[in-house]
């Protein structure tokens, strides 16, 4: 049951990563202000590569 519970709870923590990782590569595009993404991976624990992979327009560029 514990088991259970912390996958489903993972795998609303990933939908919500790569959701608003879309959302601040949206804004971007449309002219917002940037965001300092290495400091949103030291803050997150992890690389800017990871993040990196969940925004597309960032994935289209390093596919080119």
């Amino acid at each position: 049951m514990h088991r259970e519970a912390a996958n489903a709870l993972l795998a609303q923590a990933r939908q919500s990563l790569r959701v608003t990782m879309e959302g601040i590569d949206r804004v971007e595009q449309a002219g917002g202000a940037p965001v300092n993404v290495a400091e949103l991976a030291r803050k997150l624990y992890t690389d800017r590569s990871n993040l990196y992979k969940l925004m597309p327009s960032r994935q289209s560029r390093r596919r080119s």
